[in-house]
């Protein structure tokens, strides 16, 4: 089990230590005589010892281990009174249950084990479910779910066909979310989108750059909703945040802000006609589609 030391000056040697011995820890259950991925700095933050733990983690995840799929409200301002989730699918970890570890921290561990496509098809089927549950109790609800293109290989894209055709009209309340950054970088990807369009399902487009210039680019994309960080539309004076998107909600798209941090902006964003709002500060997420939206003022405009 090895550590590297730190990578600059005056970082803190609690860190080395930890990881040191959370190498050490995993080395000695895995066996001798052996290598099991390399650690590297490529993983920005992330502290060694929780990468050694990721790592484990979406190995047993092919498998249909340690999934937890949760769900984060998404708060209407002017879609009425249609309940919208957005679906966390988190690998579990005994040390901190309540969080769990995140799709942005797993993410390039399970692509490299292969364990993505079964963690993403654990959640949408949980998808489908409580959409399918929420349609039986008389009411309609939107789930956006993220789902990687470059993993959606010709299995899963006939899960998914078999799905849609199962679930019936219950199927169009799910979007699936792809990543910006893999559309704009990967341009072979477009058309795996639009084979998912061809099916039936609504898109969506996650733009996490934490900027407005690629909101033109993605035009031409075939998706429904895009959805930008609170810190992409701060300090854009509102004139110029309605001309960068004018052509998009032209079009009949849809606006989602998400790591809105408090209520203090909500009518800032109401008035630039964003369509739903997604952040811890405004609804945690949990296990069941049982928000009461009803309670929820957001929509009806300034007050």
């Amino acid at each position: 089990g090895l550590a590297l030391p730190p990578a600059h000056a005056g970082a803190n040697p609690d860190r080395w230590f930890a990881a040191a011995y959370a190498a050490m820890s995993i080395a000695h259950r895995l066996g001798g005589n052996r290598h099991d991925g390399v650690l590297s700095r490529e993983h920005g933050d992330i502290p060694a010892e929780r990468v050694l733990l990721i790592r484990e983690l979406v190995k047993d995840a092919a498998r249909g281990e340690h999934i937890v799929n949760e769900f984060q409200p998404m708060l209407p301002l002017q879609a009425g009174d249609v309940g919208a989730y957005a679906l966390a699918t988190k690998l579990r970890d005994y040390r901190a249950p309540l969080s769990g570890i995140g799709r942005h921290e797993y993410l390039a561990a399970a692509r490299e084990a292969g364990s993505l496509a079964m963690i993403e098809r654990a959640g949408l089927f949980s998808a489908f479910e409580a959409i399918q549950a929420e349609r039986e109790q008389g009411r309609r609800t939107l789930l956006l779910a993220p789902v990687d293109l470059g993993s959606l290989e010709h299995s899963q894209l006939a899960w998914l066909a078999a799905e849609r055709r199962r679930r019936g009209d219950a199927a169009d309340c799910l979007v699936l979310e792809v990543a910006a950054s893999d559309l704009l970088a990967k341009p072979h990807l477009v058309p795996v989108m639009q084979q998912l369009r061809d099916l039936g399902l609504r898109l969506a487009i996650g733009d996490d750059s934490g900027g407005l210039s690629r909101v033109e680019r993605l035009l031409p994309m075939p998706a429904d909703l895009l959805r930008l960080p609170q810190a992409a539309i701060d300090g854009v004076p509102p004139h110029a945040f309605a001309a960068l998107v004018k052509e998009w909600r032209a079009s009949g798209r849809g606006l989602i802000v998400d790591s809105v941090r408090n209520l203090d902006t909500v009518q800032d964003l109401w008035s630039l006609g964003v369509d739903y709002l997604l952040g811890d500060a405004l609804a945690a997420s949990g296990p069941r589609l049982d928000y009461d939206f009803g309670q929820v003022s957001l929509a009806s405009g300034p007050h």
